[in-house]
């Protein structure tokens, strides 16, 4: 019989697979076995995708805590170790929902969106891992959504749904400031969107 080992990418997600499974057995056995219900359905915590980061040491992820009342509803972002060497961390936290997390090239910075208490609209925030508090980046009026960075780190992106545009920034890391707004691309039929929302 061949025993066909996991392939080199599939490990660091295996690990993570076995450290949720790991933690939910632990809760399980500490509460009496009950029928799920339909409320513990709609509550449980939802994981997005997994983001990885370029040195393939982390992931991050968006959780989102459902509730039946719009302004109970959570998504924080939280920091995975891809070798399980250290607990996870909630990178973010408050009422605001963040989702489309995207690392820096050097993976020291955090990209995403979030509409926060003075935002009409979603916009583009930046965390530095290091510490600190995530600073927005854009104050775009229709809203900044999948914000990427340039391969070398010195170009953010965003896109805007609703004008079927992708901006460009020249994008400073020691500073954090993006500046010289330009448009990247342009879509122009009526069912395409660049962020496929």
């Amino acid at each position: 019989m061949q025993i066909l080992a996991p392939r080199p990418r599939a490990v660091p997600f295996l690990c993570l697979l076995l450290a949720v499974c790991a933690g939910l057995a632990t809760v399980a056995d500490a509460a009496p076995p009950r029928p799920i219900t339909h409320e513990d359905v709609w509550l449980m915590k939802r994981m997005g995708g997994l983001v990885a980061s370029p040195d393939g040491r982390w992931f991050v992820m968006a959780v989102t805590e459902p509730a039946y009342e719009d302004e109970q509803r959570r998504g924080d972002l939280w920091l995975v170790a891809s070798d399980g060497a250290v607990p996870s961390r909630r990178l973010t936290s408050g009422r605001a929902s963040e989702s489309d997390p995207a690392f820096s090239p050097d993976s020291q910075r955090i990209a995403f969106t979030a509409k926060r208490d003075d935002d009409d609209a979603a916009q583009v925030y930046v965390l530095d891992l290091g510490g600190g508090e995530a600073r927005r980046v854009t104050q775009w009026p229709g809203g900044a959504r999948s914000p990427r960075f340039s391969p070398d780190g010195r170009t953010m992106y965003h896109t805007d749904t609703p004008t079927r545009i992708v901006h460009a920034y020249d994008y400073d890391a020691a500073t954090g400031v993006p500046s010289r707004r330009r448009v990247f691309a342009r879509w122009s039929g009526e069912t395409e969107r660049p962020d496929g929302a």
